[in-house]
């Protein structure tokens, strides 16, 4: 796995807020013809999406569950401002094979290990330096 810099405090705090509505994640778990749709207003919530119960949401009428990565990768740089993990989860993604073909469902656990790799370097950072 990608072992990803130390955050700056900037984005630390950027990691740890709580988002606008017109900075949200729409993601949707596509399985078959059924979705699974939730607005993500933070980091974490998108880290507790891609958590979802993988047996639950898996195999339904034989097809695999897919997330779009190109809108997550999108979503931590520009609304996070990650530019760095935005790199590593395009980088999976182009190891996962096409990179323009974001509903690569191994890449689920790898990027969600990322995601949880800079969240816990962020709740680590010293509380006096960051600030909302």
């Amino acid at each position: 796995m990608t072992e990803l810099s130390k955050p700056s405090r900037e984005l630390a705090t950027k990691v740890l807020r709580k988002l606008s509505y017109d900075k949200r994640l729409r993601l949707v778990w596509q399985n078959g013809e059924s979705e699974i749709g939730e607005s993500i207003y933070s980091f974490e919530e998108a880290i507790q999406f891609l958590g979802m119960d993988e047996a639950n949401l898996a195999g339904r009428a034989g097809l695999p569950s897919t997330v779009d990565f190109n809108a997550l990768k999108e979503w931590v740089d520009n609304a996070i401002g990650d530019k760095e993990l935005a790199l590593a989860i395009f980088e999976l993604m182009k190891q996962g094979g096409d990179p323009m073909g974001p509903y690569q469902r191994e890449l689920i656990k790898p990027i969600k290990q990322l995601m949880e790799q800079r969240l816990k370097q962020c709740k680590e950072a010293p509380k006096e330096e960051i600030t909302a």
